[in-house]
């Protein structure tokens, strides 16, 4: 109700009757206040968002089959490794800058040094980024 993202217990006990029921059947637990206490798993007196549909899906989840229990242990381990792929891929990036950058300097140093040489290609005596230094 007041739009900050987090279920109060307040705002739980106060949702229509009928959601109340097929929520609290769902979780197999008797009443709202338990519903609510079995979410709050931080014990912080709000369920966020992720802390019930967490807890619902682990509901849900004991009572399908095995195979969709392995199908989510796949997703999740695909998750952890794209996160690290993504973190890899972010440094590498990070390290190819650098190295530009030092070739920037290279270049323009080398060409400082020695005006005779001109640009040789690079244009207008910027480096490979055309940012220059």
């Amino acid at each position: 109700e007041d739009k900050s993202g987090r279920l109060s217990q307040d705002e739980l006990m106060n949702i229509n009757p009928a959601d109340q029921e097929r929520l609290t059947e769902a979780l197999g637990l008797s009443s709202p206040l338990q519903v609510f206490n079995a979410l709050d798993v931080d014990k912080s007196g709000e369920v966020s968002i992720t802390e019930f549909f967490d807890g619902v899906w682990e509901v849900a989840i004991q009572k399908s089959d095995i195979e969709l229990k392995r199908m989510e242990k796949q997703i999740e381990a695909m998750h952890w490794r794209i996160k690290e792929t993504f973190g890899v891929q972010h440094d590498l990036q990070v390290q190819m800058m650098r190295l530009f950058r030092h070739i920037d300097n290279l270049v323009y140093s080398w060409q400082k040094d020695d005006p005779e040489r001109g640009d040789h290609g690079v244009a207008g005596g910027q480096g490979p980024l055309g940012g220059g230094v």
